[in-house]
């Protein structure tokens, strides 16, 4: 009579027979582990954003903000951004150049608007 762990190996053994290989094998089973290790370094590297990327972004979030939040009756065009990275607080600390016109009273003028904009780019917090 076999015994239930030898029946348990069988069955992973039918299912997974790449990976039985590999753990049998001891130089197959450093080199395995060393793939999977670098896989995963790879995997959670943090990609770098170009400075230009992430103006754009900034620009992008800054003008979904004031789309949401915006008074109705004026159309906003976010033009530049000048901006620091304030790794303590883990946002960037931003001032845009904000064409502003107004349909209800005839009003096209550029104003500087300064925010704060979270690292992963969902929360602004407007402060001029």
């Amino acid at each position: 009579m076999e015994s239930k762990n030898s029946v348990e190996e069988y069955d992973l053994f039918l299912i997974f027979p790449f990976y039985f290989y590999i753990l049998k094998n001891t130089a197959m089973r450093s080199s395995f582990a060393f793939i999977v290790l670098l896989t995963i370094l790879l995997a959670c590297k943090q990609r770098v954003m170009s400075e230009a990327e992430l103006e754009n972004k900034l620009i992008k979030a800054m003008q979904d903000y004031l789309d949401k939040t915006g008074k109705k009756d004026a159309v906003y065009k976010v033009e530049d951004v000048i901006f620091y990275s304030d790794q303590e607080r883990k946002l960037y600390n931003c001032e845009f150049h904000v064409n502003v016109k107004a349909n209800a009273v005839k009003l096209d003028t550029t104003g500087i608007m300064k925010a704060d904009i979270s690292n992963d780019f969902n929360k602004v917090i407007r402060k001029q």
